[in-house]
């Protein structure tokens, strides 16, 4: 039966509409993301290329750290995020965390 029933909404209206969606959505992550801004947080290191480390904070978030030197996978230490790239939240280590 819902094989039958024809979409009512006209699939340019449904584009206009979802890319609409995405500006806002967009607007509002960038604003959240940077409001971390100045914040600190314990994060686990994922890992590390180069003069990069990638780790992840409780809640998820990935934060850049170009602090030149490697760290241990699964570290736990604490960042302060300084900045933003995108979506993803650029920091710095703080003094080490247990």
């Amino acid at each position: 039966a819902a094989l039958k029933i024809k979409p009512e909404v006209d699939p340019k209206v449904a584009h206009s509409r979802l890319e609409q969606l995405i500006k806002v959505q967009s607007r509002i992550t960038k604003e959240n993301t940077e409001r971390l801004i100045g914040k600190e947080f314990l994060a686990m290191v994922e890992g590390s290329k180069g003069s990069q480390t990638l780790a992840r904070t409780k809640t998820n978030k990935i934060v850049v750290l170009d602090n030149g030197k490697p760290q241990a996978e699964g570290e736990i230490i604490k960042v302060k995020i300084i900045g933003v790239r995108g979506w993803t939240l650029v920091g710095e280590e703080k003094k080490e965390a247990k």
